[in-house]
């Protein structure tokens, strides 16, 4: 199926996203996913965020300014670090590939993503999901595959992956993963 990925994630998001909830965004970037996860959970909400550029953290630390009710933990470093989180998410966003308009060098990998997501998974909350959406722009196809083949290989998950939408060869491919009851 091909899909609008920003329309997805936004639906998706807000079908499983209440105010209240933790929520996490494994790749905060520009924080425009961040923005979104904010305005979900609202006052008393949740958000932890990684991204291994500083560019990002301070970017994401301004935008975290305008939800001063909200609870934020942003975290320079690998989102492989979600083992060290003592709690369950709602929702878990990816976004994989190099931070817009920054250094393309520092993209995210297949192994690391793969650990990163194997970690999280037994982090979602009964009936939690998680979005992981791959951009080109970098071996896009490579690590999407590898990724699909890893988690296909997983238990206690259903895995869902929506195709890039257009010919572009820089549309993304999102991945939606469900965790099922019995982890």
């Amino acid at each position: 199926m091909k899909i609008n990925h920003l329309f997805f994630t936004h639906m998706m998001v807000k079908e499983i996203v209440k105010q209240g909830d933790t929520v996490c965004d494994m790749t905060l970037g520009n924080g425009y996913d961040m923005r979104y996860l904010l305005e979900r959970v609202g006052p008393g909400g949740t958000l932890y965020g990684f991204d291994i550029q500083e560019e990002a953290i301070l970017t994401c630390h301004q935008i975290g300014e305008e939800f001063p009710n909200t609870n934020i933990h942003l975290i320079h470093g690998s989102h492989e670090r979600i083992q060290d989180i003592n709690t369950s998410f709602s929702c878990i966003l990816y976004n994989l590939g190099y931070l817009p308009g920054g250094n393309k060098e520092k993209i995210t990998h297949p192994k690391t993503t793969f650990e990163s997501l194997r970690k999280a998974i037994p982090k979602l909350r009964k009936g939690g999901a998680m979005l992981v959406t791959v951009y080109g722009g970098h071996d896009e196809n490579c690590e999407r595959k590898i990724l699909i083949h890893a988690l296909k290989k997983l238990k206690g998950i259903d895995l869902y992956h929506f195709k890039k939408e257009g010919n572009h060869p820089m549309a993304p491919s999102t991945l939606l993963i469900q965790r099922k009851d019995h982890i």
